[in-house]
């Protein structure tokens, strides 16, 4: 297995932050495609669907 085969599983309730800005939240809901959740940001409180490949783990 390479390391771009490597994926991380979230599920809902994870808290993730996004590698392109930071920002962090929680994980709402899942969709069918495993590389498509939503996540709903801490700061605007806006749900969004993203990419999972944007996403990493949040430290807190």
């Amino acid at each position: 297995m390479t390391k771009n085969d490597r994926r991380v599983e979230f599920k809902v309730g994870d808290r993730v932050a996004s590698l392109d800005s930071n920002e962090e939240g929680t994980i709402t809901r899942l969709c069918s495609d495993k590389d498509i959740v939503y996540v709903r940001w801490d700061a605007s409180k806006m749900q969004e669907m993203v990419e999972t490949r944007t996403l990493r783990r949040a430290n807190s």
